[in-house]
């Protein structure tokens, strides 16, 4: 074997554990994020539900595209696992029930536009949303 031909050695790399949430998100509680899209995500903290509102129109800014159709949007809500990343000026990044056919996917992970606002909601905040 020439020299040129040999193979580098593979790195090793250590098994990622669990993800870890967001110290500074909230810890219970309904919550509603908007998005520089103009989508609305409702995270009810009590219950583990993430509900995504789709923006209708276009943002402004040309740079950002208009939402996309999620696979979950016949779903209606869907589990959140946890919240990875939640603060103004930041995209949003949420752990949600596998979307996946496949077993062995343990969850999908929802990345957001940046975060405009962040609203506590109260109890009978917002009403129901329909679809």
């Amino acid at each position: 074997m020439d020299h040129d031909d040999e193979v580098a050695p593979v790195p090793v790399f250590f098994a990622v554990g669990e993800p870890v949430a967001d110290p500074g998100a909230p810890p219970a509680g309904r919550w509603e994020v908007l998005t520089e899209s103009g989508s609305r995500y409702v995270l009810d903290l009590d219950l583990e539900l993430l509900t995504r509102v789709r923006g209708t129109e276009q943002p402004d800014d040309p740079a950002v595209l208009f939402p996309a159709k999620l696979r979950d949007h016949s779903r209606g809500a869907v589990r959140l696992l946890r919240v990875i990343k939640l603060e103004v000026g930041s995209r949003a990044v949420f752990d949600i029930e596998s979307l996946s056919d496949d077993p062995d996917v343990a969850f999908t992970r929802r990345w957001t536009t940046f975060v405009r606002e962040i609203r506590h909601l109260p109890d009978g905040g917002l009403p129901p949303i329909d679809r």
